[in-house]
């Protein structure tokens, strides 16, 4: 994507031809979501790595994967940064990236329209209020003040949040995978102080291995996230 415009554009080079810019400059207004890879562990340009992200596209949850390639044909060679197309989707709220070192990075809630730049080791920070990469990559607005009282999660923790105004309201865990693994609530919540009580062994006996997970509120169209570490 020469242009960073959302849709590709095609460069020619050849021992016969000149080189060639086909610049793609028809807008179609579909979405998209570019990420390069940035090894630390594993190799620099993350060869090898593999991109998942999931979007909600014209109405259905969608699951797409790229693989950080150094290589696809003979003398040709696709950009670093992986491509998505989002349709009409305003984010992706899932984003898991395996790396070469057999590292797994996860990040919540990323807006379309964006090019951003993913370190390994740094993604799985997303939410963390400490972490390096809470701002430079998500894009909750951090206004709930969500927290989780204490923390670790041993038999139960006090989730608080704060909501400036009577909105449709989702306070939901997930594993590094990016899969729901818990509903704390769904349902509309008044403006105001909120909190809940939140066990990882559920009262249907299902409990959750000890572990670190995301926990992701969304209300009022935004969203925060925060890792939760669960003891064993």
């Amino acid at each position: 994507d020469y242009d960073d415009d959302g849709d590709m554009d095609l460069f020619v080079n050849g021992p016969t031809t000149s080189r060639v810019l086909f610049e793609n400059t028809n807008d179609n207004g579909n979405g998209f979501l570019h990420l390069r890879l940035i090894g630390t562990t594993s190799n620099t340009s993350a060869i090898g790595a593999k991109v998942r992200i999931k979007a909600n596209i014209f109405g259905n949850e969608v699951w797409q994967m790229r693989e950080i390639s150094s290589q696809n044909s003979f003398q040709g060679h696709s950009e670093f940064r992986a491509h998505f197309g989002l349709g009409d989707a305003a984010f992706a709220d899932s984003v898991v990236v395996e790396w070469p070192s057999g590292a797994v990075s996860v990040g919540l809630d990323f807006p379309e329209g964006v090019s951003v730049n993913i370190t390994e080791g740094a993604v799985a920070d997303v939410g963390d209020p400490g972490g390096d990469a809470a701002d430079s990559v998500a894009s909750g607005s951090r206004s709930f003040g969500l927290t989780a009282t204490p923390h670790p999660v041993a038999n139960e923790t006090e989730i608080s949040f704060a909501l400036s105004q009577t909105s449709s309201t989702r306070l939901d865990v997930f594993d590094l995978s990016g899969r729901r693994v818990d509903t704390l609530f769904a349902g509309t919540l008044e403006a105001g102080p909120q909190s809940l009580i939140w066990s990882p062994h559920g009262s249907d006996g299902n409990s959750l291995v000890g572990g670190t997970y995301i926990l992701r509120l969304q209300s009022g169209g935004k969203s925060e996230s925060r890792r939760l570490i669960v003891m064993q």
